[in-house]
């Protein structure tokens, strides 16, 4: 089992979490008003009219099994080949070589595609739009919103032009961040390599637009979390699109071939879910302060326990609380930490 999560961790990395009361939510006490070193006092509240909402067993489509999607196949296909990280054919990867230095892959982690570019300008970028865990992070350091000659609103339509035709639906788009060539030459010191990358110009500034993946109008938690007992996925959909209108870097999945709803009941509040969360950080010692950026109801998805194959899955709805270890300033690396609790929406306890 151990070995079946790690290898699902090192598919999710290397391109680029709940039982339930039956009849309704449990009484678990009362918090501090404040808790040391736990700050929620500018926490973004994202308002939902949602009431209800259901947990799911869902079975994920491996896109590795389907014909290659006319996107891509009128690129011209240079090469192919398929790989495995097991038996299992759920598993299976298939990575296509295209022409113009094109590459995509296809498997449970969705769709990667990017273009390789010689002064690795974009996979950059890339990095930037990932390493901070959530791109509010990375807007700390890019503060413009928009770029000369090319709108943030053209790049988006791009995306969603772009996810139609591969037939995703299900999603609803976020945020984007602008790349302007000056911050980015002022941070851009060294690539993986550690050798330092050549400078853009204005021409090559780009936009890094996300979406988000949606089960029942409730968007998945985007970000790839690991705990002492299970993995929640990478869900987040996003595109680098340059000032030309033209991708050169995406990542995009994920379908379901089944979901079946295994509970239903009633949504707590986003407040029993902060008391919750306070008073369980009332319970342990923070030692370092810790601050609250924003809330939302989404589902996470998480690797099905009971099952032997990775591309079963369960949706459980949880109130997200993403937060960052808080710092006076963001360094200019961009590297803060940042990582996601979770309050189960249905029974109101910290499940993350």
């Amino acid at each position: 089992m151990k070995n079946t999560i790690k290898r699902l961790f090192l598919l999710l990395l290397t391109l680029p979490l709940c039982g339930c009361f039956p009849t309704g939510q449990r009484n678990i006490g009362t918090a501090p008003k404040r808790v040391e070193g736990f700050n929620t006092d500018n926490i973004i509240i994202y308002e939902t009219d949602i009431k209800t909402a259901s947990v799911y067993d869902a079975k994920l489509r491996n896109p590795a099994h389907d014909e290659l999607p006319d996107f891509f196949k009128e690129m011209g296909i240079k090469e192919q080949q398929k790989m495995s990280y097991s038996n299992n054919p759920a598993e299976d990867i298939s990575i296509y070589d295209l022409n113009n230095s094109t590459h995509v892959s296809l498997g449970l982690h969705g769709i990667s595609y990017s273009i390789y570019d010689e002064k690795f300008s974009f996979q950059y970028f890339a990095d930037l739009s990932h390493s901070n865990g959530t791109p509010d992070m990375t807007r700390d350091l890019f503060k413009k919103t928009e770029l000369s000659s090319f709108s943030s609103a053209d790049a988006k339509n791009v995306f969603e032009d772009t996810l139609s035709k591969l037939g995703i639906d299900n999603y609803t788009m976020c945020d984007h961040i602008a790349f302007d060539y000056e911050t980015y030459n002022r941070l851009n010191t060294t690539g993986k390599t550690g050798e330092p990358l050549p400078e853009i110009t204005e021409d090559e500034e780009a936009y890094c637009v996300y979406a988000n993946l949606t089960v029942d109008d409730i968007p998945l938690v985007k970000q790839s979390v690991q705990t002492d007992y299970n993995l929640s996925y990478k869900t987040q959909l996003s595109a680098i699109i340059d000032k030309k209108g033209m991708i050169r870097q995406m990542q995009c999945g994920y379908k379901f071939d089944e979901l079946k709803e295994t509970k239903n009941g009633n949504i707590c509040s986003y407040d029993d879910a902060l008391n919750a969360l306070k008073l369980y950080y009332s319970k342990i010692k923070i030692k370092q302060p810790i601050k609250v950026r924003s809330c939302q109801l989404e589902y996470m998805m998480t690797y099905n326990m009971n099952s032997s194959t990775l591309d079963e899955c369960v949706l459980t709805p949880v109130w997200a609380f993403h937060c960052q270890y808080d710092e006076d300033t963001i360094p200019e690396s961009g590297h803060v930490l940042t990582f996601i609790k979770a309050v189960n929406a249905l029974e109101k306890d910290v499940v993350l």
